[in-house]
């Protein structure tokens, strides 16, 4: 892997992320609306050669797909954030054009995808967290119960875009 595209780059995860991969010796191209994210978090990334910027909204697939044009991997990490009282189906809208976009960036570039969550998907359940654990579909804080109900939407639509993703990878992978 010699390219990287990174949704979601001056947030704090994504900031760190590409420090790592450029320490790494990768080449990566961060992406990010600067909606949460700012600049100061990428002050170690922005000097350095193998980096490039681009301030832009990460639901534009035409655009980002331009972007990371080249890239052997996509990670995805943008997304709004669940508000506590209203927008919350606009919220979720573009939260899962971000991953559409992404995952036809990693498409048609025959890139890896890597679709992040927080662990707000996981409810209330009791750390560590495992994909395989039971745990409740709402919290039991009545100020929660939409917050975390919408995360567990938001993540079963995530899946919903990358599971066929994952399927053609997997028929072109055999056919090659």
């Amino acid at each position: 892997m010699n390219k990287v595209g990174v949704t979601g780059a001056a947030g704090y995860i994504g900031s760190h992320l590409c420090d790592r991969l450029l320490a790494e010796g990768m080449s990566v191209v961060g992406v990010d609306d600067l909606s949460r994210g700012t600049l100061a978090n990428l002050e170690h990334a922005l000097p350095h050669h193998n980096f490039t910027f681009e301030r832009m909204d990460c639901t534009r697939r035409r655009e980002l797909r331009s972007v990371f044009d080249g890239c052997d991997a996509i990670v995805h990490l943008a997304a709004q954030k669940i508000p506590r009282y209203g927008g919350t189906l606009m919220t979720l809208e573009a939260n899962v054009a971000g991953v559409n976009a992404a995952a036809h960036a990693a498409l048609a570039q025959d890139a890896d995808l890597i679709v992040a969550s927080t662990s707000d998907v996981y409810g209330n359940a009791e750390p560590p967290f495992a994909e395989d654990a039971r745990r409740p579909i709402l919290n039991t804080n009545p100020g929660k119960k939409v917050q975390s109900a919408t995360f567990k939407v938001q993540s079963s639509a995530d899946l919903q875009v990358c599971r066929p993703l994952s399927r053609l990878r997997s028929v072109v992978e055999r056919a090659s």
